[in-house]
């Protein structure tokens, strides 16, 4: 296949209410290879993703599990690895495939938007302009050529922050890239739990995950407080 051809792989369990708005932000685009890495659902995940011809891969529970058993089926030259909840802004596979025409070997990501309206999350938006380890996630999209994804070892086996150690890796053979537009992600989260409240626990993970405590050791108590 020929250089620009993108997989876009999205990262899913029990999302049957947000999963169409995702796949079809996706669609609009023109062609490339669409699959859901399903990790379990239990709801009309799957068939919400089959009415819109996705390839569903089914793998073990966990988004470093999930990216690499879709990485493992994608065909494509480039991988873009989205979250359930996240819509895809209106020009990115073209901002993809003309970042990737001079940057073979980068790994790169939007910007971050919500679908809130709220000013704290337009703060953190607009924050995630600037690459670092308390900006880039998984929320914005990982994008990266099948071969340097290899070639960086692909994603931890964890439930959560592979998204975290894969930036860490590429940043070590080169920069992060940014690409100039906006994903659209949930906020539910924060709008469930508050803005301030969610923001403060994700900044306690993220300081424990930098100072050496293992995700899986986190996950338990993640899991079953629905942070």
């Amino acid at each position: 296949m020929s250089l620009d051809t993108i997989s876009v792989i999205v990262l899913a369990l029990n999302e049957e209410r947000t999963i169409a708005r995702t796949l079809e932000s996706i669609r609009s685009q023109g062609d490339c290879e669409l699959i859901v890495a399903d990790g379990g659902s239990t709801d009309g995940t799957i068939a919400v993703s089959e009415s819109f011809e996705a390839a569903v891969v089914r793998s073990q529970q966990g988004r470093g599990w999930q990216g690499n058993a879709g990485a493992a089926h994608a065909s494509g030259d480039i991988l873009l690895f989205l979250h359930a909840d996240t819509e895809l802004p209106q020009n990115a596979l073209t901002l993809i495939r003309n970042h990737f025409t001079q940057n073979r070997q980068s790994v790169a990501r939007f910007r971050l938007g919500f679908d809130d309206p709220h000013p704290l999350l337009k703060f953190y938006g607009f924050c995630s302009r600037v690459d670092s380890v308390i900006t880039s996630f998984g929320d914005s999209g990982i994008i990266v050529g099948k071969e340097q994804f290899l070639a960086l070892g692909g994603f931890p086996e964890w439930h959560f922050f592979e998204d975290v150690r894969f930036f860490q890796k590429a940043r070590t053979s080169a920069s992060v890239h940014v690409l100039p537009a906006s994903v659209r992600s949930s906020a539910r989260r924060f709008r469930r739990f508050g803005i301030v409240r969610q923001q403060l626990k994700n900044a306690y993970l993220i300081a424990r995950f930098l100072f050496g405590t293992h995700p899986e050791s986190m996950w338990q108590s993640y899991n079953r407080s629905d942070l």
